[in-house]
């Protein structure tokens, strides 16, 4: 093993003389003449010790990589044997090498201290491999024997000599012929190395490298930012300046449309009906693509001004000259300055037969809307020979309702229709057809509805309505979200029946309107929910209309309370005695006019 030797400074040790007992010149031969080496001597390494030891110098210059050998020679010169017999190397480093100090202690006797140098580089240093002591009888190398290993660098302090620190007399050796024996030396062995550099440590606490590596790094000095308290600031409450939020443009949106169901159907023309929402003030044109299939809309009607100001508008075009019993599918579109949209695939059937007016007339003018939050759309036809729907007032009251006003992705709707027969005539030949919005999936509908994918319609067949008759049907449906493709989702109830009276065709038409929780409309949602667009209702439509219903009704609970139900009894009591000593007791209950 080897021990790295770094400026080593070990004390001086304290040669301990001993007392020459009768023996006054015992003692170690120290041999400062002659071709006997001394008591200490340096060599490089791997040149052995030979008789006169004269390889052994008392300085050298070493260099990296080198390997040396610091000796000590001993010998006994005295009669006596030497007990207790030590030697000592003393390493110690300097400025610009180390130093070897030799020396031996005995009971006959001492010697030394005798000092070798090794001069080293300035960045050098010396690493211990190891120290043998090795003993031999007379002079010659190849009798020397090996007496024990030294692998600590601090047993070189201290070590026994001879056999267990015993070194007999030259006496002794003298009955070989031989004044050399009982002699001997030790070898220590070390190598010059690299000093590795010393890292200095930075012990000021307020440096950016306390504890790290010389030279101490200052911390950067962090100014103090300000604060943003400006809370219409994006960094509002942050550190750093106030940063203003960007100016986000408004992007007006086009127009919505909903394709409503055909009404005034004959056999060669059908009128097409529409909502149209303008959500923007700007002047909105609209117009309708049909078409004898689905996939071809080759025909368009007459562009026409739909409105400017915002909200919703209906939206109505009777197109003649179709050919009797075929179908035809139509889409509204509208367009303004922010865009054009269109609506829903409808489709219409046109009539086999006809019903002739026998009594020609002027034109008729009628009403085609009559909410006041739609906007009216007058419409003028020549009569002819066809139905004319509508040309009077509706005798069936038609509403539908969802009783929601806004919806949103996977909602379930729920909606009521809601039908009476308001005229004492009977209908015949009823069918009440439900048309759900884009993106509203059909689930479920009362007994007797049926419904067509195709067309995402649910039809009933009501048959006869007697006078005064109403019933109500319902219908489940899912709002699937990529489906929706309006910010309107209009669901559109149309009846159709027969008047027995005139023989003609009629029909009544309501829709439901609600607004799509994920469209930028921002107006809300327009009271047209259950309007009857051909018939007025008798329920109120608006909220200051259930207001004054609510106030008339109170008022005759209050009138029949006052004039009809009677007023207080006072009830007295007469107790009359008789001269027999009879008691006679009469109840009598009056009438009185109390405060209601």
């Amino acid at each position: 093993m080897k021990h790295l030797i770094k400026l080593l400074s070990f004390s001086a040790i304290a040669i301990a003389m001993f007392a020459f007992s009768g023996v006054a010149n015992a003692g170690f031969n120290e041999n400062l003449a002659g071709t006997d080496c001394s008591i200490a001597g340096i060599a490089i390494a791997g040149q052995p010790l030979q008789r006169g030891c004269a390889n052994y110098q008392d300085q050298i210059y070493g260099t990296y990589n080198q390997v040396i050998d610091v000796n000590l020679y001993y010998r006994n010169t005295s009669s006596s044997d030497a007990q207790n017999t030590r030697g000592s190397i003393v390493v110690t480093g300097g400025s610009n090498g180390y130093t070897f100090t030799n020396s031996i202690n005995s009971s006959v006797g001492s010697a030394g201290p005798k000092t070798v140098y090794l001069t080293l580089p300035s960045d050098a240093e010396i690493e211990f491999n190891g120290a043998k002591v090795y003993q031999r009888r007379m002079a010659s190398p190849e009798n020397q024997t090996l007496m024990r290993s030294i692998t600590n660098v601090s047993e070189l302090n201290s070590f026994a000599l001879g056999n267990n620190g015993t070194v007999e007399s030259y006496l002794k050796c003298q009955s070989f012929g031989d004044s050399f024996c009982y002699q001997g030396y030790v070898v220590a062995t070390f190598t010059i190395v690299r000093d590795a550099p010393v890292i200095q440590i930075c012990n000021d606490p307020s440096a950016q490298n306390y504890g790290g590596q010389l030279p101490c790094i200052p911390k950067p000095i962090i100014p103090i930012q300000p604060i943003c308290y400006d809370v219409n600031a994006t960094n509002y409450g942050q550190v750093g300046s106030c940063i203003p939020k960007p100016i986000v443009p408004i992007v007006l949106s086009g127009p919505s449309v909903s394709t409503l169901s055909a009404t005034s159907i004959t056999s060669s023309s059908c009128k097409f009906n529409a909502i149209i929402n303008i959500p923007n003030a700007t002047l909105t044109s609209g117009y309708f693509k049909y078409g004898t299939t689905s996939s071809n809309l080759s025909f368009t009607s007459t562009k026409d001004t739909v409105g400017s100001n915002v909200g919703n508008y209906q939206f109505s075009d009777v197109i003649n000259n179709l050919s009797p019993a075929k179908t035809y599918y139509y889409r509204a579109v509208a367009t303004n300055a922010y865009g054009t949209k269109e609506g829903e695939l409808r489709s219409c059937l046109t009539k086999t037969n006809t019903v002739v007016i026998t009594t020609p007339g002027a034109p008729v003018t009628r009403t085609v809307v009559r909410q006041t939050e739609v906007r009216p759309i007058v419409t003028t036809v020549v009569p002819e020979q066809r139905i004319i729907a509508n040309s009077a007032p509706s005798l069936l009251f038609l509403r539908i309702d969802d009783r929601r006003e806004d919806l949103t992705c996977s909602d379930v709707v729920d909606y009521q229709v809601v039908y009476k027969n308001v005229s004492d005539i009977v209908l015949a030949n009823a069918i009440l057809e439900v048309q759900l919005p884009a993106g509203v999936v059909y689930v479920k509908s009362s007994d007797g509805g049926t419904f067509s994918a195709t067309t995402n319609t649910v039809t009933f067949n009501i048959g006869q309505v007697l006078p005064n008759q109403e019933d109500a049907k319902f219908i489940q449906a899912d709002v699937n979200c990529p489906l929706v493709d309006s910010n309107m989702l209009v669901a559109n109830a149309s009846m159709s029946y027969t008047n027995t009276q005139t023989t003609a065709q009629e029909e009544a038409v309501a829709y439901d309107l609600d607004r799509f929780f994920n469209s930028t409309d921002v107006n809300g949602r327009i009271g047209l929910t259950g309007a009857a667009i051909f018939g007025a209702g008798f329920l109120p439509n608006s909220l200051l209309g259930w207001l004054i219903l609510i106030v008339v009704v109170l008022g005759l609970i209050y009138l029949i309370r006052l004039f009809v139900v009677p007023g207080n009894l006072r009830t007295s009591r007469t107790t009359k005695v008789s001269p027999n000593g009879t008691t006679t007791t009469t109840v009598t209950d009056t009438e009185t006019n109390g405060i209601h």
